[in-house]
């Protein structure tokens, strides 16, 4: 079967999906689309206000999408979608939201328990994805210039992508691999642990970080946080945390030298009150260097920030990170804990 341009609607009326050309063929069992496209029907401020809560505007290109190996009978007779393989080529996913509206009051669908309750069995031995790009633009009330980050190059494999009971356990979890570079300038590669079915949501995520300047992040934090960091150079960044529905644990071992943070008022200007507190952070908190001697022990940081379900589980594994990272650089837990969760 072939088909030309086709449209539907996505979670309607909010979203409009369209794909220039499909091919399937059940004999060798190979389904292909090109040119994949899933838009917005709304502004992001409309759709907050329609939602009447803060709304992920979600767009997403895919030059190609197949799978292989994939069991039409199954499909058409169980409802099931299993496959050897699912391929995803040059993707480019771009978020948007603001931070004006209200918090989505509802339990967030973006978690990998949830992927339990996925209305049909699913199970996809490989799904690789490959030269990607991610894109997330926040909004947040204290600036109206939006906060940046992004991560190019950005490739995996995930394995055991089921919500089958006869193939996922805490034995045979889903599990995987990813890397991709962070604005441009740092490259990460991340692993992945999960038992799906497991209904305290109990996952595994660690990974490494490697040489950056710190200052990468400014386009996130100045316009969200109205903190600048100066200075800083990251040599290299490990970290291993458990997350449940409860919260992230871990550790995190972070290796840098010469960090300067700089806070900002809300026309992100130094102002003479920040000016003091730009002086305390760095002179009374802030660890510039770890190790402080090259001789001296790494200080480990602690990864501890706890689970509000509303938000995603990316939001989670932000919150863990930025937890350790306080932490490393001198923050006392509990305080990097506090600060890991504000909205």
């Amino acid at each position: 079967m072939r088909t030309g341009l086709t449209t539907a609607t996505l979670n309607a009326p909010y979203y409009h999906v369209q794909w220039r050309s499909l091919r399937a063929d059940t004999r060798q069992g190979q389904l292909a689309l090109s040119q994949v496209l899933v838009v917005p029907t709304l502004s992001v401020v409309a759709l907050s206000r329609a939602k009447g809560h803060q709304a992920a505007h979600v767009t997403v290109r895919v030059p190609a999408l197949s799978f292989a190996i994939l069991d039409f009978e199954a499909a058409a007779n169980r409802h099931e979608l299993r496959a050897a393989a699912l391929t995803v080529t040059k993707a480019r996913v771009s978020t948007r939201s603001d931070g004006r509206f209200a918090q989505n009051p509802n339990i967030s669908h973006v978690t990998p328990e949830e992927l339990a309750k996925v209305p049909f069995r699913l199970a996809i031995d490989r799904l690789r994805i490959g030269q990607g790009t991610i894109t997330a633009q926040y909004r947040a009330p204290r600036d109206a210039q939006p906060g940046l980050i992004q991560i190019t190059d950005f490739g995996g494999t995930l394995r055991n992508v089921s919500n089958d009971p006869a193939r996922m356990s805490a034995a045979h979890p889903l599990t995987g691999t990813a890397s991709g570079l962070l604005q441009g300038r740092c490259r990460a590669r991340v692993q992945l642990q999960a038992n799906v079915l497991d209904p305290a949501g109990r996952h595994t995520v660690s990974g490494t970080f490697y040489q950056a300047p710190l200052s990468i992040l400014n386009s996130m934090t100045v316009p969200t946080r109205g903190i600048r960091f100066r200075s800083g150079l990251i040599e290299r960044i490990d970290f291993r945390m458990q997350l449940d529905q409860q919260a992230a644990r871990g550790t995190m071992r972070a290796r840098y030298t010469n960090l300067k943070l700089q806070r900002l008022n809300r026309q992100n200007k130094p102002g003479l009150l920040h000016r003091l507190e730009t002086t305390a952070i760095n002179g009374l908190v802030i660890r510039d260097n770890n190790p402080r001697q090259p001789e001296q022990e790494l200080k480990t940081g602690s990864m501890r920030s706890a689970r509000e379900r509303r938000y995603s589980v990316l939001t989670l594994w932000r919150q863990g990170l930025v937890s350790g990272l306080l932490n490393s650089a001198g923050v006392p837990a509990p305080l990097a804990k506090k600060l890991s969760e504000g909205e």
